[in-house]
C-alpha cells in the first residue's frame, strides 16, 4: 500500500512520502513485537536504530512492563494527522493500542505518571476512526486516572508521584489528551483541567518578557529552576498551548491569556531561531541544534489555521518564513537510514541535560508529523500571506 500522510506535496514529494511510509511501516512492526528481554532492566538511553527489518524504540526503564512505551506513543504522532489513508492509520494504531488494553477497554497498567498519557491521545483517535465502545471506555478510564493523579498543593500535576517536581514536560504529555477529550468527545471537564494546568504554569514558572518556560519547579519552592528556554521543554509547552487552542472557547479571559502568552513566545521564537532553521538545545544561548525541539515547535506552530487569527500581515509573513526554515532544517536532518538526526538525548532530571546528540526518539514521530502538517499549513495559508 502506498501510504502518504497529508503534506509532502512539494518538489520532493516522492522522497518525502516514501520516508514517511517506511517509518510508519516499521513502527507498525514494532507495535506487534516485544523489543525487550522479559527480565531486562534498561538503565540508559540507547540510540534508536534501524536494521533491515524492524524499527526498535527504547527508553529509560526501571522494572516496568515493556508495553509502557511512551517513545512508541510519541513515534505514532503522525497518525493523529487526518489523512485519506485511514485504513493504514487504523491498522497501525490498533496494533499499538490493543496491546495496552484488556477486552473491556481498561488499561493493563496504572496511568500514574505524566509520560504514560502520551498513548492515551491515540485512543481518542481510535474512537474517532472506529466508534468502538472499547476505545471510548479506555478514554473515559484514562480521564478518570488523570483526575486521580498526584498533585502539588497549588493543583499542578507532578511529573512523577514519587517526586515533588512540576515539569514543563508534563504539560505536553497530558494536555494533548485533555484537548482531544474536550474537542472530539465534548468533555468540558477535560478542557477545564487543561486550562487550569496552563494557568498554574503561567503563574509560577514562566519568563514574562520572552514568554518562555523554565524547565520546572518544586511544589513548595524554589521556582523557575533549570534552563529558561530549554528547547524540548519549549516544545512540550507549545504542544500544550496548541491543544488548548483547538478546544478553548473564544471571548473568554482564558482566550485572552492564551493570545497574550502566544504572541510573546512567537516573537521570541522567530527572533532566536537559528540561521539553519533549527531551534537550539538551549534556545537563548549558543548551543547545538535540536531536531526534537524543532519538530515539536513546528508541529505546534502549524496546528490549526485559527492560531493565526490574531496576527497581522507582518507577523504572518515572519511566521511563514520561520515555518519554512524549520521544515527545511528537519528535511536536511534526515539521514540515509530515514531517521531524523541532530536530536538531543533524554534529560534525566530537572536541570540535568544529555550530552548525547543523534537520532534520538523524541525527534522521530514529532518531526515526521511536523513535516506533514507544516506543508499542509503552508498550502492552506499561501493565499493569506
Amino acid at each position: 500500500m502506498n501510504t502518504r500522510l497529508p503534506g509532502f506535496q512539494n518538489k520532493n514529494q516522492s522522497d518525502d512520502s516514501q520516508i514517511t511510509h517506511e517509518r510508519l511501516r516499521k513502527i507498525a512492526d514494532s507495535a506487534a513485537d516485544n523489543p525487550y528481554d522479559k527480565k531486562a532492566t534498561i538503565t540508559s538511553i540507547k540510540e534508536t536504530i534501524l536494521d533491515s527489518i524492524k524499527w526498535r524504540l527504547t527508553y529509560i526503564l526501571s522494572i516496568a512492563p515493556p508495553h509502557e512505551n511512551w517513545y512508541l506513543a510519541a513515534s505514532l504522532w503522525p497518525l493523529l494527522i487526518d489523512t485519506t489513508e485511514k485504513a493504514e492509520q487504523l491498522e497501525i494504531l490498533k496494533r499499538a493500542i490493543d496491546k495496552q488494553l484488556d477486552s473491556t477497554g481498561a488499561w493493563k497498567y496504572p496511568l500514574n505518571t505524566a509520560f504514560k498519557f502520551l498513548m492515551c491521545t491515540h485512543v481518542v483517535r481510535l474512537w474517532e476512526l472506529t466508534g468502538d465502545e472499547r476505545y471510548l471506555n479506555a478514554t473515559i478510564n484514562a480521564l478518570n486516572q488523570v483526575k486521580e493523579m498526584k498533585r502539588a498543593p497549588n493543583g499542578a500535576f507532578l511529573y512523577l508521584p514519587t517526586r515533588d517536581e512540576i515539569l514543563v514536560d508534563t504539560l505536553g504529555m497530558i494536555c494533548p489528551f485533555l484537548g482531544a477529550c474536550a474537542k472530539s468527545l465534548g468533555i468540558d471537564e477535560a478542557g477545564e483541567i487543561l486550562r487550569e494546568q496552563l494557568q498554574i504554569y503561567w503563574g509560577n514558572n514562566m519568563d514574562s518578557e520572552t514568554g518562555l518556560p523554565f524547565h520546572g519547579y518544586y511544589a513548595g519552592g524554589p521556582k523557575k529552576l533549570g534552563n529558561l528556554g530549554w528547547g524540548r521543554g519549549v516544545g512540550w509547552y507549545m504542544l500544550a498551548m496548541a491543544a488548548a487552542q483547538k478546544c478553548m472557547r473564544p471571548d473568554t479571559d482564558f482566550a485572552n491569556q492564551m493570545s497574550d502568552w502566544k504572541l510573546r513566545i512567537l516573537q521570541t521564537l522567530i527572533k532566536i531561531q537559528r540561521t539553519d532553521g533549527h531551534w537550539s538545545e538551549f534556545t537563548l544561548i549558543k548551543s547545538r541544534p535540536d531536531s526534537s525541539a524543532t519538530g515539536m515547535i513546528l508541529l505546534a506552530l502549524t496546528s490549526e489555521n485559527k492560531s493565526t487569527e490574531d496576527l497581522d500581515q507582518i507577523q504572518l509573513k515572519s511566521l511563514k518564513n520561520s515555518i519554512q526554515s524549520a521544515r527545511l532544517a528537519l528535511l536536511k536532518s534526515i539521514g540515509k537510514n530515514g531517521l531524523i538526526q541532530h536530536a538531543t538525548g533524554e534529560a534525566p532530571a530537572l536541570g540535568s541535560y544529555s550530552h548525547a546528540h543523534g537520532n534520538y526518539p523524541w525527534a522521530q514521530g514529532f518531526g515526521t508529523a511536523a513535516l506533514a502538517q507544516s506543508n499542509r499549513w503552508l498550502q492552506q495559508n499561501s493565499s493569506h500571506i
